[in-house]
């Protein structure tokens, strides 16, 4: 589940979509359901320094 604005949405192409119609302006999702919709995508990678 993820929460866009008061918005809740339960997978990544409906993230995609809330962002795509401005109902959410930052949201979670993956690069291809993104390209899908025509949107940017900061790819972000996280590791573990310890």
């Amino acid at each position: 589940m993820n929460i866009c604005n008061d918005h809740i949405v339960y997978n990544y192409q409906d993230v995609a979509l809330s962002l795509a119609l401005g109902i959410a302006g930052a949201g979670i999702s993956t690069a291809s359901i993104t390209a899908t919709f025509s949107l940017g995508f900061i790819h972000f990678i996280v590791r573990d320094t310890t």
